[in-house]
């Protein structure tokens, strides 16, 4: 879905779950709150160094995608326009579009070479 057909309060609060999941290794479940499985230490425990770093980089892209969209609504350059954000700068739409690809991309790419399925 583009990033301005995203209902922001439940996008936001998505990236810090998928945010907190990679630190502290808790799936949790965005309604009840109650954790769905826990691997201690989150990515930084991991013995595969491709994958720890790459999970390092989906981290540190999901912290720059919340401060662009962060500084977007405090600039006035995204507004909230009912249940969408209003991404009123296309470069910037479409550079966060890409970036939150990307950190799909790289997501799907470890679990894929962990055996468990994309999201």
């Amino acid at each position: 879905m583009p990033l301005h057909c995203e209902t922001p309060s439940e996008f936001f609060e998505a990236l810090k779950d998928t945010q907190k999941a990679l630190r502290t290794g808790e799936l949790v479940d965005r309604e009840s709150r109650q954790v769905i499985r826990k691997a201690i230490g989150g990515y930084h425990e991991l013995d595969d160094a491709v994958a720890r770093n790459c999970l390092r980089e989906v981290d540190q892209n999901l912290k720059l995608l919340r401060t662009q969209l962060e500084q977007g609504l405090k600039d006035g350059t995204i507004a909230v326009v009912g249940t969408c954000l209003d991404l009123r700068q296309p470069a910037l739409a479409r550079y966060l579009d890409e970036l939150r690809q990307s950190c799909l991309d790289d997501l799907n790419r470890v679990l894929r070479h962990a055996g468990i399925p994309p999201v």
